[in-house]
């Protein structure tokens, strides 16, 4: 997000996660000195909802669909996977040239510190 002056859009498929989520993310930012001009986009409550009832091939699908999307709509403007229940499709689409940031890197990144 730095890379592109802070602006980004944070996608989220579980709607409970985004305030805090948000929240954390601007008081990192601000500590950092990093200017933030983060948008939160929330998929459909009928996304997560997959991934609740144990419909994770539908789940996956669908938020490479949302993803592929918000990349589309903007490919300049980064996109951010916010849970580490949509890192596989933003991978999968990372494979493809997409320009989407997903948590999971971050923590492997984080734990190989250890």
């Amino acid at each position: 997000m730095a890379e592109s002056g802070g602006a980004c859009r944070i996608a989220f498929t579980n709607p409970a996660t985004v305030q805090g989520t948000m929240k954390r993310l601007e008081a990192y930012a601000e500590a950092q000195g990093i200017p933030l001009r983060a948008e939160a986009v929330v998929a459909d409550a009928s996304l997560f909802e997959h991934l609740l009832q144990g419909r994770e091939a539908r789940y996956a699908e669908d938020t490479c669909a949302f993803l592929a999307g918000l990349t589309a709509a903007d490919p300049a403007v980064p996109v951010a996977a916010a849970q580490l229940s949509m890192a596989d499709a933003a991978r999968k689409l990372q494979g493809q040239g997409a320009r989407i940031i997903e948590p999971l890197s971050a923590l492997q990144r984080h734990l190989a510190a250890w």
